[in-house]
């Protein structure tokens, strides 16, 4: 993309190299669709030479449709920034895994704050769930998680009893010191190794292209987001993103469903022609 004069470097959407995009919430809504607009947005992005991220919570084999449809062929930062995603492939090209031995020890500690948590957990090979997991897809792998030998991106647990509500603190509190919390809702917590979030891979990934921090474009909508939008050379929130999120943005977009993500970056084209 071509660099304009200097007066126009005052615009806070010219100079950014790389565009880092949340999915659920910022441009995928409750559907699980992604707008028609946000797509041939995404894609002119794309067309002018910047780089689109994905940076999300989903798991890598969540991450393969939407980020395909929106056009983008390189990686995407998944599993709350535990791991990186080729998505042409669907192979893992960076990790920050658990050991199978911590991951064995920390669901052992949530199972004795919780006796009804089921877990599954993400590997180099895919995803495997407990017997006891709720996880209805037809590719469905049963294992134990006693019997772990390969290092897990992410272990997940449920919780569907009467303490769903507050299943997420009760999972902070078994892990706390060994490992950190991902995404999270009701009766769901996600648990990364310790120092895992969605900004730490962001800075690694933008540090192995060369990519400073100022040049980076961020979309997003949640706590998790909030870091990376203050990070970024210029933070953008959708505008029913979550407080955090909205303190932390340089602008407010309008929302997910009225297509904020895409009016920015239509205007993020126009103005770097």
């Amino acid at each position: 993309m071509a660099v304009r004069a200097d007066a126009d470097r005052r615009d806070p959407l010219t100079g950014r190299r790389l565009v880092a995009l949340d999915f659920d919430g910022t441009v995928i809504g409750p559907d699980g669709a992604v707008s028609a607009r946000t797509v041939r947005a995404v894609k002119a992005v794309l067309a002018s030479g910047v780089e689109v991220v994905p940076v999300t919570a989903r798991m890598p084999g969540a991450v393969l449709h939407p980020g395909l449809r929106l056009g983008i062929r390189g990686e995407a930062i998944c599993a709350s920034g535990a791991a990186r995603v080729d998505l042409r492939t669907g192979r893992l090209t960076w990790r920050r895994p658990l050991s199978p031995e911590l991951a064995a020890e920390l669901a052992g500690r949530v199972r004795a704050a919780c006796l009804e948590a089921a877990f599954g957990w993400v590997h180099e090979a895919g995803v495997t769930v407990e017997d006891g997991y709720p996880y209805p897809h037809p590719d469905r792998v049963v294992g134990r998680i006693g019997a772990l030998t390969q290092p897990v991106v992410a272990l997940f647990a449920r919780c569907d009893a009467a303490c769903r509500g507050r299943f997420a603190e009760q999972v902070r509190g078994a892990v706390a010191g060994l490992a950190d919390l991902g995404a999270c809702g009701a009766g769901y917590a996600e648990v990364v190794r310790r120092g895992v979030c969605k900004l730490a891979a962001l800075r690694e990934l933008c540090a192995d292209r060369g990519v400073p921090s100022g040049e980076v474009l961020a979309f997003g909508d949640g706590a998790a987001d909030a870091p990376m939008l203050r990070w970024a050379g210029h933070g953008v929130a959708v505008g029913d993103g979550v407080p955090e999120a909205l303190r932390a943005a340089d602008r407010v977009a309008a929302g997910c469903a009225d297509d904020g993500v895409a009016a920015v970056l239509e205007e993020f084209v126009e103005v770097n022609r």
